[in-house]
């Protein structure tokens, strides 16, 4: 199954879609929403409810809450790791920047 929608929200919470989005073309796609287009179709069938609909939502809410406090809980990692585990060989160039980052003061391990 090949999936193509419209992403509604911003990229980020620093982003400010509507800079380069004109509402018109925003509003044509909200009526597009494969989610509210999926939940008439089930309910058209019989199979959702608001109901099933409470218990979805609350379910999702406590495996977001779970997985976050679980995350949270995890002891930060250092800060050489994004060096360490991004490439199998270290190029050079991230090899330098590694070692400028050691010989701060402070800084390596955080």
């Amino acid at each position: 199954i090949e999936a193509v929608t419209y992403r509604m929200g911003h990229h980020t919470t620093s982003d400010d879609a509507t800079r380069y989005r004109d509402e018109a073309e925003v509003k044509e796609w909200a009526g597009r929403d494969p989610l509210d287009r999926f939940r008439a179709y089930l309910k058209g069938k019989g199979l959702w409810d608001e109901a099933a609909e409470k218990s979805v939502t609350e379910k999702a809410a406590e495996d977001v809450e779970a997985a976050v406090a679980e995350a949270e809980a995890r002891p930060s990692a250092a800060a050489e790791d994004i060096f360490a585990w991004t490439f199998k060989d270290m190029p050079p160039r991230l090899a330098a920047q590694l070692a400028e980052l050691k010989s701060m003061p402070g800084e390596a391990g955080r």
